[in-house]
């Protein structure tokens, strides 16, 4: 049984690929959204690798999380009040797994600079390739992981740049 949700998949999607549109004066540009047929021979690549980790990372993600609602039902709660109280102690749920947060930074880093290392024309936001592809191609139990996440876990440097 694939962990429980407390958040609407379709409005995270939303909201985690409209996020990043707040700090697009403060960041070098970012490209545009494109599926993934039209994206660059560097990013297909970047995405491909991606898509390799995701599978062992769902499932360690899935194992923790049951790991922690398991803990919250041996204090005599019932299945709906474990998750809901787990969801209190981790307000991203699976995605709460340090492996996972770390995954998602690493991978949007990597995006950034394969971004970088391109004109501006062929460039695509790294929002687009972490949820984006994986929303266009069914990937739903990845896009229900990622979109635990309230926000993306980034942040900008002095001079502007993703860290």
């Amino acid at each position: 049984m694939p962990f429980e949700i407390v958040h609407n998949v379709g409005k995270g999607v939303g909201q985690l690929l409209g996020a990043p549109d707040d700090l697009c004066d403060l960041l070098p540009p970012q490209g545009q959204s494109r599926p993934l047929t039209e994206a660059s021979a560097a990013h297909r690549a970047a995405y491909a690798d991606y898509l390799a980790e995701t599978p062992g990372l769902l499932a360690a993600a899935e194992e923790w999380w049951e790991g922690l609602v398991a803990a919250q039902g041996s204090l005599g709660k019932g299945r709906a009040q474990a998750v809901e109280a787990a969801y209190e102690k981790r307000v991203a749920g699976p995605a709460s797994l340090p492996e996972f947060v770390w995954f998602i930074r690493a991978a949007w880093l990597r995006f950034d600079r394969v971004n970088l290392a391109l004109p501006e024309a062929d460039r695509v936001p790294p929002a687009c390739c972490l949820l984006g592809w994986p929303h266009e191609e069914g990937r739903e139990e990845w896009v229900r992981l990622v979109t635990c996440m309230p926000y993306w876990p980034l942040g900008l440097d002095a001079e502007g740049r993703w860290c």
